[in-house]
């Protein structure tokens, strides 16, 4: 152990500097004989580094993932962790430039005073007293760019100066108290993710629209709908419609579109649909075909009139299609058949579609994966107003078609995109080797959010706003057993966490709940659905399932946790009996407090319990 004397008065000012240890990240304590001091730079590993704290590394000269530019390395041997020198703004290559906290004691009374970057909104920052060094109690807090807040320990905070700060923290020592006591100043931190919605939410990309960005030895193409007849598709002399490009594209190609392509005024000589159909327009994952609008006009508009499919690919190596709209489609809006391996939506907007298919494979964005590798992302889009004539036949504003003979590796990723007013947000149908990951999206207004079918999903750092319910399980056309992790999200006012249909064919679907939060201040049956059609508790079997860390907060308190359906021959389990079920120790039914979710404010106050209360030492939910 590390120990360093320490001589002074009571009421006594020390500037305490933390000293090395091969353990940096630990605390770093000061024994005194007077009733307190100690003081520490203790940081919390929380995950991936957000766009803040690489900034503030590569300023220093520390970049990459190696081990000086490591949450917690200690590249200049001072015994302060990358972290805690990026909170106090102290240089991480000099052992000279040391974190330091301030201490001054005032008869029974203490103060803690260290510097606290407002604009620094990935840290916060816990001020935590301990009479043995063993339990420590939060007194006040300040989380991700906020105000100190006293959480009912301290006799007094105050912030004083500009940016940074200086927070500080008086705590009275109780009578009786031993006649020594320990503080500290610890820090979480926590990735700064990205908040859903479109890259450009005016439609307009910026950029020089004469100027093509298709790689050497590929071919940029200008199409206006209001051009002329008669162009060669350069930017001086763009095309007017798609049958000539349709056929000369190749793969790497850039295809710049502008103007509204409306199938009314659609014609054999003057096609309003694009139809990448041939192997040579395929491009590749690092130089893909690309539709995109012109750079510096507004979003290029397809208009459907409730017809075909305006935007397919049946065959492509790489494709992307990019700040796009498309509107009023029918059965099916954007397709991306199965002969393309790899495709990127990007800043989508696709709303107003009328799905009526009664094969049930319609939606706003059909996604194909069987017989080959897929990839597919879907990333800043907003997709919205896309109901369904015959709701039983589950068709969705975003569809996967996925199938068993989808090669091992396949997957669809679905980041930051806004879906509301949908009947369903994201559809999956058959049940393919598939992988979904889907995270920091938003929902809104749907009645169902996720329809999972899929071998494995993973839905993480997604917030569900008046959602029937967030995540439908379905076991139809089962072929293996399924995984479903659901984590770091936050649901509110959405009636049903989950509902499941009963397993089929010998497979299993497992249900993994981990750090979420949800907060449903209105009635409902329950929280979990068993079995949502005719079929009772005994069809599914949840010895797969796991549950931890979740925060839950539902009305009335009576409502049932699991609940199997119909409710003619329900068996419902309440919270305790079902967290018992799951073996689960670690969830609550507590009030995790958000600022003001009402108001569409669903950040954690200074006083919320889910404040490191998630792996890691993390937060749950998603913010």
């Amino acid at each position: 152990m590390n120990a360093l004397p320490l001589t002074g008065r009571d009421g006594g000012r020390l500037l305490v500097q933390p000293m090395s240890s091969p353990q940096p990240h630990r605390t770093t304590t000061l024994r005194t004989a007077a009733r307190l001091l100690a003081i520490l730079a203790w940081a919390t590993h929380l995950g991936a580094s957000p766009t803040t704290f690489p900034n503030w590394l590569a300023a220093h000269g520390l970049t990459g993932t190696n081990d000086t530019a490591a949450q917690l390395a200690d590249p200049d041997g001072d015994g302060a962790s990358n972290i805690v020198e990026y909170a106090w703004d102290t240089d991480p290559a000099s052992a000279t430039s040391r974190p330091a906290t301030a201490v001054e004691c005032s008869g029974p009374a203490f103060s803690a005073t260290f510097p606290r970057d407002p604009a620094k909104t990935d840290l916060a920052y816990h001020i935590e007293t301990s009479s043995d060094l063993c339990i420590w109690f939060i007194v006040a807090r300040s989380v991700y760019g906020r105000p100190l807040v006293n959480l009912g320990g301290a006799s007094s905070i105050g912030e004083s100066g500009g940016n940074p700060r200086l927070a500080t923290t008086w705590i009275d020592a109780a009578t009786g108290a031993p006649s020594q006591g320990f503080a500290r100043v610890r820090l979480s931190y926590k990735e700064q993710r990205p908040a859903p919605g479109l890259l450009w939410p005016d439609g307009i990309e910026p950029g020089d629209p004469a100027t093509g960005e298709a790689p050497v030895g590929r071919r940029n193409w200008w199409v206006d709908s209001a051009a002329p007849a008669g162009g060669d598709g350069s930017h001086g002399s763009p095309f007017n419609s798609f049958e000539v490009v349709e056929d000369a594209v190749r793969g790497g190609d850039f295809i710049y579109v502008r103007g509204v392509f409306d199938m009314a005024t659609h014609s054999s000589g003057h096609r309003m649909t694009l139809n990448l159909y041939r192997a040579q327009a395929g491009g590749s994952p690092d130089s893909p075909t690309t539709v995109k609008s012109w750079r510096g006009s507004p979003r290029a508009v397809f208009d459907s009139r409730r017809t075909s499919a305006q935007l397919r690919a049946s065959n492509s190596a790489g494709l992307r299609f990019q700040n796009l709209e498309l509107r009023n489609f029918g059965d099916q809006g954007i397709v991306v058949g199965d002969g393309v391996t790899y495709a990127e939506m990007v800043n989508l907007v696709i709303h107003d579609g009328q799905v009526t298919a009664g094969s049930g494979i319609g939606g706003g964005l059909v996604m194909y994966a069987a017989d080959s590798r897929h990839i597919f992302v879907v990333r800043h889009c907003e997709i919205f107003s896309t109901p369904d004539d015959n709701p039983g036949n589950n068709s969705g504003a975003f569809s996967v078609i996925s199938e068993p003979s989808a090669h091992a590796g396949s997957s669809v990723v679905v980041r930051h995109c806004l879906f509301h007013d949908n009947h369903i947000a994201v559809r999956h149908k058959h049940a393919g080797r598939v992988h979904m990951e889907a995270s920091d999206n938003r929902f809104e207004d749907n009645a169902i959010g996720f329809y999972l079918r899929m071998w494995t999903s993973e839905a993480h750092h997604n917030l569900f706003v008046r959602n029937g319910t967030a995540f439908q399980l379905d076991s139809d056309n089962m072929n293996a057993n399924h995984d479903y992790r659901l984590h770091h999200n936050t649901l509110y006012d959405t009636n049903w966490l989950a509902s499941t249909m009963p397993d089929q064919g010998g497979f299993v679907a497992n249900l993994h709940l981990e750090d979420n939060l949800f907060l449903d201040p209105t009635p409902g049956d329950g929280v979990i659905r068993i079995g949502s059609g005719d079929w009772n508790w005994g069809a599914n079997d949840l010895s797969g399932w796991t549950s931890a860390r979740n925060l839950f907060l539902y009305t009335p308190d009576t409502r049932p946790f699991l609940h199997s359906a119909p409710p003619t021959a329900h068996l419902s389990r309440d919270f305790a009996d079902a967290l018992t079920q799951l073996g689960d120790t670690t969830s609550r039914r507590i009030d995790p407090r958000l600022e003001n979710p009402a108001g569409d404010d669903f950040t954690l106050r200074a006083d919320s319990p889910a404040i490191g209360a998630a792996a890691d030492g993390g937060d749950v939910g998603a913010f």
